[in-house]
């Protein structure tokens, strides 16, 4: 690929421009002897450390149409024993299809995506759920980032608006979640107001 993850990723935690998922699954690295080996078969250093994955390690660096995604995707060994479980090479799986979409909209390369059109990718795949490390929701067709927001009660921390501030999970302390104050009775609500009567096609 155009890009080799490395141990110096996990080490560095590197959030490059054009992430696409991340792992937390520490590098796992067995030890050649399997169940055989005498002492720790494997040790988990990385163990709980998000490290992102750059969308140019999907993809050939000199076979123009060629996506590499789950286990294939571009890695050193080391680097290759925290991306290679199902949830981080699902996300890449995700990422590539969504990239080839892209490609085949714009009529370009994979390597095109990567130059012109990586903001829209990942934007693309922040609508369909995923999370980016560092990547905030800035899609102009998200209605519920400009609409006025209430709720029936909230916690001082998790304020209704938090919910429409383009974060989708934990970030530091900022839970980025609404939540109704606590003892509060309910009937607990949220309520999102359009600034416009608009068509909606998803919530």
């Amino acid at each position: 690929g155009d890009y080799v993850m490395t141990q110096i990723d996990f080490d560095k935690r590197i959030v490059p421009p054009d992430t696409i998922g991340f792992t937390d699954w520490g590098i796992d690295v067995h030890h050649p002897e399997g169940f055989w080996v005498r002492g720790n078969d494997c040790i988990h250093v990385y163990h709980g450390r998000r490290i992102s994955i750059p969308y140019r390690s999907l993809y050939s660096k000199n076979i123009g149409n060629l996506f590499m995604a789950g286990r294939c995707h571009s890695a050193t060994h080391i680097a290759l024993g925290a991306t290679r479980v199902m949830r981080p090479m699902m996300l890449t799986g995700q990422a590539a299809g969504t990239a080839a979409a892209i490609a085949i909209e714009s009529k370009t390369s994979p390597r095109g995506v990567y130059k012109s059109h990586i903001k829209q990718l990942q934007q693309r795949l922040l609508k369909d759920g995923c999370y980016l490390l560092g990547v905030k929701n800035t899609d102009k067709n998200d209605l519920a980032l400009a609409a006025k927001i209430t709720a029936s009660s909230a916690h001082k921390e998790m304020t209704p608006d938090k919910v429409i501030n383009g974060w989708n999970r934990i970030v530091a302390p900022d839970r980025n979640a609404w939540t109704p104050a606590g003892g509060a009775k309910g009937p607990h609500w949220i309520e999102l107001r359009l600034t416009s009567k608009q068509a909606i096609n998803s919530v």
